[in-house]
């Protein structure tokens, strides 16, 4: 392990994800759902910290042209990663640093500008109580008042089962050869054929047995970073609270919506339990006990801003949002407390038609709602359809598109490579994308019509090309009629399915309609 590591995984980089909930507009949509204050623009300065491969703040820079976006990672081909990635897509709002976070609370005042929004997703748990304290000093120098921070990382008492799997698979894999993803890998398996054995801490714990079934399907990469660090830290929010105290930052309430209603969160005989709970904290950690509750999403604020009633609602109401699927796919069956809810279609109707045509401000939604439902009954609404990722945040305006056009160009000629995410101007954030979704992107970007058949067409010459054979369901195609077959159908669906709602988050312009081509964009990267 490199000395300059500290313990921290550093010989195997870390996975390519996005999390939504760590973009601008969805931090925004939080605090304003718990009372706080929030950037009232767009024109935000933005850092994460613990970047990783920095995948997830390229997007956000190429979504949010008009914002500040750093990264800070300590490791530096992480570092270099995101750098190439945004040099391709020519993002001049991006700044990367490969920086520790004792390194960063150590530099210059003038060196950052104060920032409106600070994320760290996950890497919490991962870092030494020094690291932490680097972390609390940076917030309390560099985090504006007002200033929102994202922050998730393992929690109790969820975890309590999986801190002894966690000493298991690092034991053994401290004792099995090759890089930290083989290891990580090696250490899973053996624990998995403990299980098999019947030793009972790992068969008799039905969380650590779903952990180990999860784990058949994750990269090496993400079992290494998630197991092999010298400091791993299981924090209840209390704890969490405690620490950040000492940036003044206070707790404003989950970045996962839902959880902040105690109505869609707990069971109805458990409400007035929990409304009797005055400290927010005490009531966040017996809900934590009740759900058993593994992992955090949390949002705090540079002193507790809240607004007036009025102010409150003005900013409410300028809030956009919009659907992440089509209008027609979105199922009304939700998950509450200890059950599921079924939305009247009647009274959602409005709103996802309203939406069916792209991102819509709250006010604008509740003038649609034509009277069927008031600020708080549609505010409700909107959070549903959020915890079940069919709707999210959008931006208060509409950037430019092409520094979101570029990276996803750039995006779309890595089709089969690790990246499964595309920028989405309107959003603010990202939209997942398959590896399909982004081979036809780049026809639709190249200036191929959008219809399936000249679609599926582009994209046969395009992997003949290439000598990749179509694959199946099961197996590869084995003749060109079968091979169109399949072209045709993932190219229909790309089509009618995932075409409509890229429109709406700006993925592709308003022009590129079913039938027709867009304007092809200059090459880049």
């Amino acid at each position: 392990m490199a000395a300059w590591s500290n313990g921290y995984v550093a010989d195997i980089p870390y996975t390519y994800g996005f999390f939504r909930r760590m973009a601008p507009a969805q931090l925004r949509l939080a605090a304003l759902t718990c009372g706080h204050g929030a950037p009232p623009t767009d024109r935000v300065a933005y850092a994460e910290l613990g970047c990783g491969q920095g995948f997830g703040t390229v997007l956000l820079a190429a979504a949010n042209p008009d914002a500040d976006i750093y990264g800070f990672d300590f490791n530096p081909e992480q570092v270099a990663h995101a750098q190439r990635l945004g040099d391709k897509a020519g993002l001049s709002n991006l700044h990367l640093r490969d920086l520790s976070f004792e390194e960063l609370a150590e530099l210059p005042l003038a060196d950052l500008p104060e920032f409106d929004m600070v994320t760290l997703h996950g890497v919490y748990s991962w870092i030494s109580p020094h690291a932490r304290a680097a972390v609390t000093t940076f917030l309390r120098r560099k985090l504006k008042p007002g200033g929102l921070v994202y922050i998730s990382y393992n929690a109790m008492p969820g975890c309590a089962a999986v801190q002894p799997l966690q000493r298991l698979v690092r034991a053994e894999a401290a004792r099995a050869p090759g890089t930290s993803d083989a290891r990580a890998r090696a250490g899973v398996a053996f624990a998995a054929r403990l299980a098999e054995k019947g030793f009972a801490f790992l068969k008799d714990s039905p969380s650590v047995m779903r952990r180990l079934g999860h784990h058949e399907n994750q990269s090496g990469a993400y079992l290494a970073h998630e197991y092999l660090n010298a400091d791993w830290t299981l924090f209840y929010l209390e704890d969490v609270a405690t620490e950040l105290d000492a940036a003044k930052l206070v707790f404003v309430g989950s970045g996962r919506l839902a959880e902040n209603d105690l109505r869609l969160s707990v069971p109805a005989e458990l409400q007035e339990f929990f409304r009797g709970i005055e400290d927010p904290i005490r009531r966040e950690t017996l809900k934590d006990y009740w759900a058993n509750r593994s992992f955090r999403v949390d949002v705090f604020q540079k002193g507790s801003t809240r607004p007036g009633r009025e102010d409150l609602i003005v900013a409410t109401r300028a809030q956009r949002v919009s659907l992440r699927k089509p209008a027609d796919a979105v199922d009304l069956t939700f998950p509450v407390g200890s059950g599921k809810m079924e939305g009247r279609r009647e009274v959602f109707e409005p709103l996802l038609d309203r939406l069916s045509a792209g991102p819509a401000t709250i006010g604008e939604l509740e003038v649609a709602a034509r009277g069927r439902a008031d600020l708080p009954t549609l505010l409700r609404m909107i959070i549903l359809l959020d915890a079940t990722d069919q709707l999210g945040a959008a931006r208060l305006a509409s950037p430019d598109p092409e520094p979101a056009r570029r990276l996803n160009q750039v995006l779309a000629q890595s089709w089969n490579g690790p990246y499964r995410f595309v920028a989405a101007p309107e959003l603010g954030g990202a939209l997942e994308a398959s590896s399909d979704d982004l081979l036809l992107l780049g026809l639709v970007l190249a200036g191929v019509e959008a219809s399936g058949e000249a679609l599926a067409m582009a994209a046969f010459e395009r992997l003949t090309a290439m000598r990749k054979v179509v694959r199946g369901d099961d197996s590869a195609a084995t003749d060109h009629a079968a091979q169109m077959g399949i072209l045709r159908e993932r190219a229909g669906r790309f089509v009618d399915a995932v075409l409509p709602v890229w429109r709406n988050a700006g993925i592709v312009g308003r022009e590129v309609q079913s039938g027709t081509a867009a304007p092809r964009l200059t090459a880049v990267g």
